[in-house]
């Protein structure tokens, strides 16, 4: 039989039949091969162009067909041929929907992994998590759960998938998807924590390294005003104004020994010369018998004042 229908379909498709074509039910070829489990018509049929993505009356295409079956190779071949994995039909539920309702779970897994949306709503607002803890599936809830499904959507009436499992009396759904729950939210807690320390981090270390850079800066600073201060003492004249020349008279210092020692040499009364000027020296009588020498200095260059200051100090104090 299977032959005889293969041989039909050949000599359809080599004669250009419309292969697009449906019926009352809005059928086409290649949903009643799938329907009919015709895997080697359902190859020919897609070879030859038949469009994968037509509906029928309630909006089903063929991969919402093959997937109710189910039919894992037909769901390939469709795939590959471009068909919507995430087509909704008029109820609004998707192919991977109708496989958790069918509690079909390798066809569910096969459906995630050619990346099924897992927390698509249908038309009550319903994820395919909340039909499998409905139908208290744990292993579909588990197998849901893994591809991250939404265990916080809420459908119409307000309720999670968590309340779909309390109220049908399923404890042991309700306590994986609480478990879950918890598990996300220290992932969530602990990859905060971390990329605070993280950014602690970085702030603290700039924070150091701007200090580390001062104080490197400060230090520059306090060697530079160092070198100054002591450079003031050793430093060479930089200009004109350095090389100021002390150009005034030296004080002349007298030989106070040699001043008593002419004097003694030299007639009382008589005159003497000293360093180019002359000296008077005339006795004078005391009651201890000593002579007082009287010294003046009368030259005719100028003598420094310092010079007079000790010619003074001696007509005042020296008594021979």
């Amino acid at each position: 039989m299977k032959n005889h229908l293969m041989v039909a379909l050949h000599f359809l498709v080599e004669n250009k039949v419309k292969l697009n074509l449906c019926d009352n039910q809005n059928c086409s070829a290649l949903m009643k091969a799938v329907q009919c489990e015709q895997d080697r018509s359902v190859s020919l049929l897609l070879e030859h162009e038949a469009d994968p993505s037509l509906v029928d009356i309630s909006g089903n295409t063929a991969l919402h067909l093959a997937t109710r079956i189910p039919s894992l190779s037909v769901v390939l071949q469709l795939l590959e041929h471009s068909a919507n994995i995430n087509t909704p039909n008029k109820d609004g539920n998707t192919p991977l929907m109708l496989a958790v309702m069918e509690n079909h779970a390798n066809m569910t897994e096969l459906l995630l992994k050619e990346g099924a949306d897992v927390n698509v709503k249908n038309q009550e607002l319903r994820s395919a998590l909340m039909i499998a803890a409905c139908k208290g599936q744990i292993s579909m809830v588990r197998l849901l759960l893994q591809y991250d499904a939404d265990i916080t959507v809420k459908d119409d009436k307000g309720w999670s998938s968590d309340d779909y499992a309390v109220m049908n009396g399923h404890q042991a759904c309700s306590h994986l998807i609480i478990e879950h729950g918890t598990k996300r939210r220290s992932l969530q807690s602990s990859s905060y924590f971390t990329g605070s320390k993280k950014k602690q981090t970085s702030v603290l270390g700039s924070s150091f390294a701007g200090a580390g850079k001062d104080t490197e800066e400060n230090t520059h600073t306090d060697s530079i005003s160092r070198a100054s201060k002591s450079g003031d003492a050793d430093s060479w004249p930089s200009s004109d104004d350095d090389y100021e020349l002390d150009l005034s008279q030296k004080k002349q210092k007298v030989n106070l020994k040699k001043l008593i020692s002419t004097s003694k040499t030299e007639n009382v009364g008589g005159t003497g010369e000293l360093e180019g000027g002359t000296a008077r020296m005339s006795p004078v009588g005391s009651a201890s018998g000593s002579q007082e020498v009287n010294v003046s200095l009368e030259s005719p260059d100028p003598v420094s004042r310092a010079t007079q200051q000790y010619l003074e100090v001696l007509k005042k104090n020296y008594m021979i």
